[in-house]
């Protein structure tokens, strides 16, 4: 079963850079998208959704990392699915929290991970995302029923 954490982050600069910077991930990125932003310039288009709503202050968003197990793994891969294994969780993540994502898939380690950057702001609306257990539950057990199929 996936490993799912969520963490608040108040520097989406450095974990964009993080999560799609090949070099520091010994040229195993095997996967990099966003949904709402240009993956290239996906600080950029947070910050002016931010800024579009004076919603700059305060926690700038948050970094949701999936980490497969063996057997899941072994399944993305045979079936040659792991763009669109991360894509599926993305949409998972964006219709549960209508926030700007970037991410990237990282095989640099023993088991294949996912690591994703939401804004703190809704796209649509300009509202904090809220992300109370009640969510975070809901959030995850999409996610591994999404990996199970």
């Amino acid at each position: 079963m996936a490993i799912i954490k969520i963490k608040s982050t108040n520097n989406m600069d450095n974990l964009i850079n993080y999560i799609q910077d090949d070099k520091s991930h010994n040229d195993k990125i095997l996967y990099c998208n966003a949904i709402g932003v240009d993956p290239a310039a996906a600080t950029r288009d947070m910050q002016l959704c931010k800024m579009a709503y004076c919603k700059t202050k305060g926690s700038q968003g948050k970094h949701l990392i999936v980490a497969l197990s063996k057997q899941e793994e072994e399944k993305v891969v045979a079936g040659n699915n792991v763009e669109k294994t991360a894509d599926k969780i993305a949409d998972i993540i964006y219709s549960n929290t209508g926030c700007q994502v970037a991410y990237a898939v990282h095989g640099n380690t023993d088991n294949l991970h996912i690591h994703y950057a939401l804004n703190s702001v809704r796209i649509a609306d300009g509202y904090k995302m809220q992300m109370n257990y009640k969510n975070k539950y809901q959030l995850e057990a999409e996610i591994k029923n999404c990996l199970l199929n």
